[in-house]
């Protein structure tokens, strides 16, 4: 029987118990009768309930675990971790008498520390942020939970099983390397002298976690609504020399107690800044403080996109707006062009907002040149809007030579996104000649364009290797023969379109006809030099009546007797949150 050990919020104390095993429990605590004859089996932590386990473990089998000298470990996953805990049980269930009495040590007892500093190094649980305030009633038990956090949660009740787990508890500065304030529980309710003693609890165990962190350096993420009291933010402020990562979200009043961090970033390399109930001035200065980073690369910001004008974006590799609106798109597209060669931009585009504010005087936008290489755009909302309109203004202003990635999306997860983006062609088209031969990979899931319009485009980018097409719903149909014979491989001199494809990924309304699809593979599986990966998604409700797909499966398993390049054919039904 092969065991998966699924992931688990946190290592739970039966996992606590079963590895520091003192007698409570008999062998066989793992699986009931009705789990013990299955081939495999998945096993969440979390869910189990204690005790109720009755199968004999010696039934169980496991995966050869193989763990390498001590010294040499590099991972620890949890299946392994489970066989490891199982087969522990096994080596000594002949000892369980013993063991009741008390006078052998438990399995913890002979793990190494490198493999207990791995099982520790699970237990931080991710924590659910939340805007919404703390009433007065629920404040103390919400205070109290975040003390615990801060102290270390299961980290720190490990540290209290025996003397070895609490030297490496302690004693390993990495396992406290994050730390997570939730500072909604550092407000002010109504009962000062009660919050006064908590608050002094909480930043006494936050001057501990920090301690414990020696030098090392630190992930932040500091998350809030309404004013709080500054302390807790002052104490990780102070300590900006050592962060590596920052995720902060919170009030723009509060915004100003991180100014000690400026000029004393030396290790940041991703922040991610949100600042609730927008102050551009307030948040404008605030971005200031992250002018100076020698290693900042990744910059996530959601607020007025004037203020990222700030940061150090000659040295970004990766810029994200949360969210981008008509005001602020003049803005996106001088900062863009300050992006060093090579870098990703995400842009969300509200097109709500642009057209609401922008269009009718139309978009202010200087021509600008970028050597980006993926532009990422996608919708944050385009009921009732003329996409087009807003794409033409867009991309006849801007030049991205070095562009390689070009994806066009919908909303993510949203069923609006299923309304298509619509296609600026004469734009969008100069926009991927300017690329032209350095563009690689392609993808427009929710753009409605026509056959005759995406063979335009394939023809100005002759080293596309990926490739994302989607029909659009009601109606609209791409995906038909004629399209799938024009990107065919034929034994006519004529050059075939995109000769380097090795991944088309299509979702479809089912226009086009098995045998038109089996003659693409087959041509492009026969002149290539490496695997061509396919994968079709049908629209819910769309499914392929009455169309076999076996001959597919039967081309793939040819390709694969013969050696050579292969096939990598997928195909179900299309799910935008899978």
């Amino acid at each position: 029987m092969e065991i998966h050990l699924l992931e688990s919020p946190h290592l739970d104390q039966f996992l606590l118990e079963l590895c520091n095993d003192h007698g409570k429990f008999q062998p066989g605590d793992l699986l009931d009768d009705d789990l013990a004859g299955r081939d495999d089996l998945d096993i969440r932590l979390g869910d189990l309930e204690w005790p109720g386990f009755e199968a004999p473990l010696e039934e169980v089998k496991v995966p050869d675990v193989k763990l390498g000298p001590v010294g040499k470990v590099q991972r620890i996953d949890q299946r392994t971790l489970t066989a490891l805990i199982v087969e522990r049980w096994k080596a000594q269930s002949g000892q369980s008498a013993l063991a009741a009495e008390g006078r052998v040590p438990g399995p913890a007892m002979d793990l190494p520390n490198e493999i207990v500093t791995m099982i520790f190094g699970h237990c931080p649980v991710d924590k659910d942020w939340s805007l919404a305030p703390i009433s007065e009633e629920t404040w103390e038990s919400e205070a109290k939970a975040e003390v615990a956090r801060v102290m270390g949660g299961d980290l720190c009740s490990f540290s209290q099983v025996c003397h070895q787990w609490r030297e490496v508890a302690l004693g390993t500065p990495a396992l406290w390397s994050t730390i997570n304030l939730d500072l909604r529980c550092w407000s002010l309710p109504a009962e000062a002298r009660r919050a006064d003693f908590l608050h002094d609890v909480m930043m006494d165990r936050l001057a501990d976690a920090l301690k414990r962190t020696r030098q090392n350096l630190l992930t932040i993420n500091v998350h809030g609504v309404g004013e709080c009291r500054p302390e807790a933010l002052a104490a990780v402020a102070a300590v900006s020399h050592r962060w590596r990562s920052a995720k902060i979200t919170i009030e723009t009043i509060m915004l100003d107690t991180l100014a000690p961090i400026s000029g004393n970033l030396p290790f940041l390399q991703n922040v991610t800044i949100q600042g609730l109930n927008e102050d551009e001035d307030v948040i404008s200065e605030a971005m200031q403080y992250f002018s100076t980073a020698p290693l900042l690369r990744r910059v996530e910001f959601c607020g007025p996109a004037k203020a990222v004008a700030h940061m150090p974006l000659e040295q970004i590799e990766l810029l994200w707006y949360k969210g981008v609106g008509g005001p602020d798109l003049s803005h996106v597209c001088s900062q863009m062009a300050r992006l060093p060669t090579g870098s990703a931009l995400h842009i969300p585009l509200d097109f709500e907002c642009i057209a609401e504010v922008s269009l009718p005087a139309g978009l202010e936008i200087l021509p600008v040149v970028s050597y980006i290489a993926e532009l990422n755009t996608y919708s944050y909302g385009h009921e009732g809007v003329d996409t087009e309109a807003v794409f033409n203004a867009l991309f006849t202003k801007i030049r991205l030579p070095e562009l390689k990635r070009l994806t066009i999306s919908g909303a993510p997860a949203d069923e609006d996104s299923l309304r298509p983006l619509l296609w600026a062609h004469s734009s969008m088209l100069q926009l991927v000649q300017n690329a032209g031969s350095n563009l690689r990979l392609l993808a427009l899931p929710d753009v409605q364009i026509s056959e005759r319009e995406l063979l335009d485009v394939l023809a100005a980018v002759p080293a596309l290797e990926h490739l994302l097409i989607s029909d659009q719903v009601p109606e609209h149909h791409l995906i038909t023969d004629t399209l799938l014979d024009a990107l065919s491989h034929t034994e006519s001199n004529t050059p075939a379109l995109i000769p380097n494809l090795s991944t088309l990924i299509f979702r479809s309304l089912q226009a086009f006809t098995v045998p038109a699809l089996l003659q693409l593979l087959i041509s492009r599986t026969t002149a290539a030099s490496d695997d061509l990966e396919c994968r079709l998604a049908w629209f819910p409700h769309r499914r392929f009546s009455g169309m076999s797909l076996d001959c597919i499966i039967d081309l793939r398993e040819n390709l694969g007797k013969r050696g050579g390049p292969g096939l990598l054919w997928s195909c179900g039904e299309f799910d935008r949150e899978g």
